[in-house]
């Protein structure tokens, strides 16, 4: 499917078609939500009245692909981050509003909020980012959302075929001045913390996700949108195979059918990569404390030294049969660094081009707590691996 193709589909007919992983995990494995229909959330103040209320059908494509169990480092996984954003694209939006989106989330409030307001329109970042990610990721978390988004967008469209933002009357009887209660007219206290697991800060700083209580929320939902669709550029571009050749040129966890990509970064200075199926040549991109030409980036195939050329920044092997198992190798080591970010001095530890810590560190929500990373022995997970049927061509 081309780009322009599948773009085109997102958005007119809604989508046809960090403090560390562990404690991520664990948050969202502490408080599972089973459900999206709470009626805890903000019921339209009346019937919801659409352009096009009895649009065409188009069938929703189901998400097609394989998955299979594998032994992963435990490093930066794009994948495993496009399935956390998924829970914030579905699940940060009103299940009784044909899932609109909440714009923001108020972490600063007793109890925290989800707020409806005129910026909500921003959902239809959502819309398109929500399909990116499924190929990128396989989650399955809010399936259920897709299939209304999908009949929204289709109801919004009117006879001269413009897609309108008028679905929720709700949005149009803001005033601008949310209530000064508790939890306001056109707000939600309903899971908020686990409803956002996965989405983006909209006021952070250098060393704190939510670092300031006068501003307007911790959260606005148009930095998710645009984050996750940046998310899935990332991966795609991290590996692709085209005429032969398998070119790696982000040093991440990554799976596809022609190769399974193993990063041990920061741990070590190491990447492996599983050949799935035959390629004329491999290139590996250096990772950017790495010099172009630099000897003592080395490739092994199946254990034994092989010769090497460079293209630019690009390591580049012979040709691999399918099954055979790369080790690409390099130094890594640790440094500190010291920044002005904004108007703050810091003083950051890096290893490789991962920050470990800073200095001073955040005070609500502090990033960059990653001591494990220090160590050379690398910690070890498993995950299921997805490669989806749907791919976008150039």
């Amino acid at each position: 499917m081309k780009r322009r193709t599948f773009l085109k589909m997102a958005t007119t007919s809604a989508v046809a078609g960090t403090v560390g992983w562990g404690a991520v995990r664990s948050v969202q494995a502490a408080a599972p939500i089973a459900s999206m229909t709470d009626k805890q959330d903000v019921a339209p103040a009346g019937k919801i009245v659409y352009v096009n209320p009895n649009p065409p059908e188009v069938p929703l494509k189901p998400y097609g692909g394989t998955r299979y169990r594998d032994r992963v480092p435990d490093t930066y996984d794009v994948a495993e981050r496009a399935a956390l954003c998924i829970n914030a694209l579905t699940r940060a939006t009103n299940p009784l509003a044909d899932h609109e989106l909440y714009f923001w989330a108020k972490f600063f409030r007793n109890p925290a909020v989800m707020q409806h307001e005129i910026s909500d329109l921003c959902q239809i970042k959502f819309m398109e980012a929500l399909p990116l990610l499924r190929i990128a990721s396989g989650s399955r978390v809010g399936l259920e959302v897709d299939e209304v988004w999908r009949q929204v967008t289709l109801k919004s469209i009117g006879p001269d075929g413009l897609l309108l933002n008028e679905q929720v009357p709700l949005i149009y009887a803001l005033s601008g001045a949310q209530p000064q209660t508790p939890v306001g007219e056109y707000e939600t206290a309903w899971h908020v913390a686990e409803r956002n697991v996965g989405a983006f800060a909209g006021w952070s700083t250098a060393n704190d996700w939510a670092p300031l209580k006068t501003a307007p929320g911790s959260i606005m939902h148009c930095c998710t949108g645009n984050a996750a669709r940046t998310l899935y550029w990332i991966w795609r571009e991290a590996l692709r195979f085209k005429d032969g050749e398998l070119r790696v040129s982000l040093l991440l966890n990554r799976a596809s059918r022609e190769a399974d990509v193993y990063s041990f970064i920061p741990y070590q200075g190491k990447v492996e990569i599983k050949v799935k199926e035959a390629c004329d040549r491999v290139l590996v991109h250096a990772p950017g404390w790495v010099k172009a030409g630099s000897p003592e980036m080395k490739a092994a195939v199946d254990g034994k030294a092989v010769e090497t050329r460079w293209e630019g920044r690009y390591l580049v092997l012979g040709p691999a049969q399918a099954g055979r198992h790369i080790t690409v190798t390099f130094p890594i080591a640790e440094r500190t660094a010291k920044e002005t970010i904004g108007t703050v001095d810091y003083t950051l530890v890096i290893k490789g081009d991962t920050v470990l810590h800073i200095d001073p560190p955040g005070r609500n929500l502090p990033l960059y707590r990653r001591d494990h990373y220090r160590s050379s022995e690398p910690r070890h997970i498993e995950v299921e691996r997805f490669l989806s049927d749907t791919e976008l061509e150039d």
